[in-house]
């Protein structure tokens, strides 16, 4: 028995190579609120400049924000409240990618 949802995620690297990430399956329910760290485009907000295209692998930086991202959305789901911190971003993800 699976202990969470299992989603189909999709990862895209433009040419700034900063990745963008979005939910294809199932659709992120917003709990008539809006989803939380989720640019206007529907890619997730997993990091804010820590990210460097030049030194870091998707494998080991965002795939596993991806997860981790996920973890605190399924646990926004059942109490309403964010637990993966973050700040305030604009609705445009990093370089316009």
């Amino acid at each position: 028995m699976p202990l969470s949802t299992l989603y189909t995620v999709q990862i895209v690297v433009g040419p700034s190579r900063h990745p963008r990430v979005s939910v294809l399956d199932p659709p992120l329910q917003d709990r008539g609120a809006g989803l939380p760290h989720v640019y206007d485009t529907g890619d997730l907000c997993l990091y804010y400049d820590e990210f460097d295209p030049a030194r870091d692998l998707i494998a080991y930086t965002v795939l596993p924000w991806t997860c981790e991202w996920l973890y605190y959305y399924e646990l926004w789901l059942t109490t309403g409240e964010w637990f993966g911190g973050g700040i305030d971003h604009s609705p445009a993800p990093p370089d316009g990618v």
